[in-house]
């Protein structure tokens, strides 16, 4: 089967916010993450300022992050479980390190072209300098794109990355994403609509 690569789209070097709930994030098989407060922190019941607070959690605590909700983290403290403000932690690591993640946010049909939308972003606490590679696969499992990224030169600073597309004529229902600790593929996110 003939397949054409219409177009990719990468921007790098923006701050990026919370993303979607559509958002499919790679899974892992690596330790829990860990997330350190700022100053004293508000520590709630739900993931809400508007829920009761359950205490205040000291500057300098270092936590297990548990889940995730919009502008939230799900934590434990004293054997409590509640939420803080991600704004008022940082990203913990007990062996400092990059951590770069690939998301996808889902993918939309224009005009017979499949767009698939993407976010690249290290989540851990050094600059990432070195190759990532991108393949997405059709349903009968076979790249049908590959790119690969040599950030080398311009490494991606903590807390940084950038959103892309790639637009394919063919459905790639999987992707792979690839850097220097490991591979993970997933599948590519849900339709979001067609135009």
């Amino acid at each position: 089967m003939r397949m054409k690569i219409i177009g990719m789209f990468f921007v790098l070097g923006l701050g990026l916010l919370h993303l979607s709930t559509d958002v499919v994030a790679q899974t892992t098989t690596s330790a829990p993450r860990k997330v350190k407060t700022k100053d004293d922190t508000d520590f709630y019941e739900e993931a809400s300022f508007r829920s009761k607070k359950i205490g205040s959690i000291p500057s300098n605590t270092v936590l297990e992050q548990l889940d995730e909700s919009g502008g939230y983290f799900q934590v434990k403290y004293k054997n409590k479980i509640g939420w803080v403000f991600k704004v008022e932690v940082t990203r913990h690591m007990d062996v400092p390190a990059p951590d770069v993640k690939c998301f996808t946010a889902g993918y939309k049909i224009i005009s017979g072209v499949y767009r698939y939308f993407f976010v690249l972003k290290n989540e851990g606490v050094l600059a990432y300098n070195g190759k990532v590679t991108l393949k997405l696969f059709d349903k009968d499992d076979k790249v049908i794109y590959e790119k690969t990224t040599d950030f080398s030169d311009k490494p991606i600073e903590p807390e940084m990355g950038g959103t892309f597309y790639i637009d394919t004529t063919v459905e790639a229902p999987h992707y792979e994403f690839e850097n220097k600790d490991g591979k993970v593929k997933t599948k590519t996110g849900k339709f979001i609509e067609r135009l």
